[in-house]
């Protein structure tokens, strides 16, 4: 072997295999919700891919995400249980998720998404924009936009068996088949837990307490067909049937099982010609949960037009009605109309955008909201990239349910900025934002309370790092992401469970033939557990999983996850008591170290 001095091997590193680069030709659909290459995207966005979810071995869609820069997440239990996400400090109410452009936000719920029951049983990419993006998507889409890429209908077979602590078991198996007529893909799984105590003594052992279990099952299928060369018609169902085990704020109590249960629809219409991109879509997502029951309905088109070499815009059309089928009462409806545009200027270095929308509602003020963007590409590894935008977010149905105030809510609005700076796999992005008209629970109105608009404006603001290259000399893939950030309300109080600092680590080496080995490893700093940072400190720890997965054949791999490597003793979130109190009696349990072993065969 030839001997390289210290500098070359840097160098060698540095200028390996570019991820942002290789980012560059992948397709994205999330920013103008129609077909475009990620370098026109001039927001700041993320893929996870179907091999970073293979390799990580997520579980859940929340945990996928707070692996990434500006995302940080937290649990109260074990698996199915409640969940949020918050992106760069927002509440999880003001991000929109989507699975092929499907709304998942429960328009009944108050948190509006139901992270904690979101699997990745048969997803092929997942696209994250970060900041507003209500000049595309309209409400709730203010933090940022997570759309869920199920898998294409092709030939395709293959069937997973995991099995880990907690007597987890499941099974996943997906078929499809394609040819120039027709393609389909059918996807089923099955996860049961018998789980952990959700609650636990604080800085005590679990042991013997009683286990708080979770059911899961799902369906899917995606069927289309190829009228002819220009025209498809396509088809794709859901169905999610979850069962959980709830602890409130005692091991002690006598668990309580919650259900939620979701069935997303989706038909759509494509046309697609040298110069235009059609598509007419039917949505209907239905929530039925133990709490409430809801379901948005959409009819949407729109037209991608390609006007000149390099040039293209996107109109749009959109209709929603949202219903509360317990409280018909809050029930309402939205129509938005839209324009996006897109210019790639001197010899494609230079990216402008541009989006408009108008919402016009039966209850609420119409809004109007957009943003404008530009990326230089100064050469393949460097670029900078900034947007300036609004977004709102409409009441939810819960909301205007247990409004006692008097007064009609409003909207919450929005006004944000990011810029971004790409260096050879190094990007470095400052954001800034305020929230205005915040929907809140204000305990001094009425007997119990009531949601209401509070005054003034919450402000966030952050510096968000990663890095990530392919070492080839290693075989290794790194990626590193730091983030910092200040999430204060109208007070200048900082908000609960939001960490001041984040940081991760993860190495993927392939160096040893048919074998692929994991570390991945998550830094949480300073949070407390309530607002104003009163409460217990429940940040500064580490968290780290190891996985690996080897290949026995070309048709069968087995794979293995130990997460928590090092049993840490950590919590998300206090149970009880709170109210001020530093030293808590009962803690959310993360379940210590936990072991998962798997077996992957395909055709």
């Amino acid at each position: 072997m030839k001997r390289v001095t210290l500098s070359t091997a840097i160098l060698a590193a540095l200028y390996s295999t570019n991820p942002f680069a290789t980012e560059l030709n992948d397709v994205f659909v999330s920013a103008g919700n129609q077909t475009q290459s990620l370098k026109t995207v001039t927001a700041n966005a993320h893929i996870i891919s179907a091999t970073d979810i293979q390799n990580k071995q997520y579980k859940t869609l929340a945990e996928a995400l707070s692996q990434l820069p500006g995302l940080s997440a937290y649990r109260s239990g074990g698996l199915g249980s409640n969940t949020s996400v918050y992106m760069r400090g927002e509440n999880t109410n003001r991000l929109l998720v989507l699975i092929d452009g499907i709304e998942l936000n429960d328009p009944t719920s108050v948190a509006g998404v139901h992270f904690g029951n979101i699997s990745l049983n048969d997803v092929e990419r997942i696209e994250v924009l970060k900041g507003p993006q209500s000049g595309v998507w309209g409400s709730g889409a203010m933090s940022g936009v997570v759309n869920i890429i199920t898998k294409k209908g092709q030939r395709q077979a293959s069937a997973s068996l995991e099995a880990g602590s907690f007597n987890t078991k499941k099974i996943n198996l997906t078929v499809g088949e394609s040819n120039e007529h027709a393609d389909f893909v059918i996807n089923f799984s099955n996860l049961t837990t018998d789980g952990f105590s959700a609650v636990k003594p604080y800085q005590a052992s679990d042991s013997g307490l009683e286990e708080d279990g979770y059911r899961e099952q799902e369906f899917s299928m995606k069927m289309g067909v190829n009228l002819n060369a220009n025209n498809r018609l396509q088809a794709y169902i859901k169905n999610s049937n979850t069962d959980v085990e709830i602890d409130f704020g005692s091991d002690t109590e006598a668990p309580y099982t919650g259900f939620f249960d979701t069935q997303l629809k989706q038909l759509d219409y494509t046309n697609q010609t040298q110069q235009f991109s059609n598509r007419i879509t039917y949505q209907k997502s239905e929530f039925d949960a133990d709490y409430a029951n809801g379901a948005l309905t959409k009819l949407a088109a729109n037209s991608k037009i390609d006007y000149a070499k390099d040039q293209f815009a996107t109109v749009f059309i959109d209709q929603k009605t949202f219903k509360n089928l317990n409280n018909p009462a809050s029930d309402y409806k939205n129509q938005g109309v839209g324009l996006t545009n897109t210019n790639q200027l001197l010899a494609n270095r230079l990216v402008l955008s541009q989006s408009i929308r108008s919402d016009d509602y039966d209850e609420f003020d119409d809004k109007v909201t957009g943003n404008l963007g530009a990326k230089w590409q100064a050469n393949e590894g460097v670029f900078v990239s900034a947007i300036l935008g609004t977004a709102y977010r409409a009441p939810s149905l819960a909301e205007i349910a247990f409004n006692y105030s008097g007064t009609a809510l409003e909207p919450e609005t929005k006004a944000a900025y990011d810029v971004t700076l790409g260096l050879f796999g190094l990007t470095a992005t400052y954001y800034e934002s305020e929230v205005d008209n915040e929907i809140g629970y204000d305990t001094n109105i009425g007997m119990f309370g009531s949601y209401t608009n509070l005054a003034g404006k919450s402000k966030y603001q952050g510096i968000e790092l990663a890095y990530q290259i392919n070492i080839n000399r290693l075989e290794t893939d790194l990626n590193l992401n730091y983030t910092k950030q200040t999430a204060k309300d109208a007070n200048g109080e900082w908000l609960a469970r939001r960490p001041e600092q984040q940081a991760a680590l993860s190495l993927d080496n392939y160096s040893i033939n048919k074998l692929h080995l994991g570390l991945q490893t998550q830094y949480i700093g300073t949070q407390y557990d309530e607002a104003n940072q009163q409460g217990a400190q429940i940040g500064r720890y580490f968290k780290t999983n190891l996985t690996a997965d080897y290949t026995v054949s070309k048709n069968m791999s087995v794979f293995t996850k130990i997460s928590n490597v090092f049993n840490k003793d950590y919590t998300q979130a206090v149970a009880a008591p709170r109210g001020g109190v530093t030293t808590p009696t009962y803690v959310y349990n993360n379940g210590g170290r936990q072991f998962t072993i798997g077996l992957q065969g395909k055709l």
